[in-house]
């Protein structure tokens, strides 16, 4: 990439991490997407495009695994506070490309790690799935879902999966927006560039969004 383009984007460029690939024969990652051949799960065929990463998939999994660890006795309206404010986050700057699967298994992940979650606070010796389906961790119990809303009218938690807004994931509005989520108020769920490219500013905390996205 030409100097002058680096230094209009305001970025500096780490030439032992860089190297050039061909988006149309192989599969990379960068920041935080994967670039490359992808295949319609609707047809089967192949067409070049971007997902999220599997790492990115991995990292928000470790984030919610974390948070509801069996020792976790805070209350559930604060359990899911902190939960949400994660998935939306990573949703915000993950919402471009191809984002179903991703969004499936982000989705059946955290289903998942909740139910089991709640059947250990409220001592249910079953599996919980008739105690907390998914209409209910995602209806009225407040879950985000990546994929968005199960339905209408499933009471409390509608406020909490409202949608989100698509930010632009052009290597340009990255820049511009210095690597910070547009939708965490205060700019400030900051993005970490450091695999392929030096900082460009210390990451700032926020009072909504604390937790920083490791997208590589």
């Amino acid at each position: 990439m030409d100097a002058w383009v680096l230094e209009r984007l305001g970025l500096t460029l780490n030439e032992k991490k860089t190297s050039v690939r061909n988006a149309c024969r192989e599969r990379f990652d960068f920041p935080g997407y994967t670039f490359g051949p992808h295949y319609s799960m609707r047809t089967g065929q192949e067409y070049i495009g971007y997902s999220p990463s599997a790492k990115s998939v991995a990292r928000i999994k470790k984030k919610v695994g974390d948070l509801l660890v069996p020792g976790n006795v805070t209350p559930w309206a604060e359990v899911s506070e902190r939960l949400n404010r994660k998935l939306e986050c990573w949703r915000a700057y993950f919402g471009r490309g191809s984002t179903a699967k991703a969004y499936r298994a982000v989705d059946q992940y955290v289903y998942d790690t909740v139910r089991h979650f709640l059947r250990r606070r409220h001592q249910v010796s079953s599996q919980g799935t008739r105690q907390f389906p998914e209409e209910r961790v995602f209806g009225p119990l407040g879950v985000v879902r990546q994929q968005g809303p199960m339905g209408a009218g499933m009471g409390n938690g509608a406020d909490a999966r409202r949608p989100l807004p698509r930010p632009s994931s052009t290597l340009p509005t990255l820049a511009l927006q210095q690597g910070v989520s547009p939708v965490c108020s205060g700019a400030d769920h900051r993005l970490s560039w450091s695999a392929h490219i030096s900082p460009l500013e210390p990451a700032r905390q926020s009072q909504n969004c604390k937790e920083t996205l490791s997208t590589f």
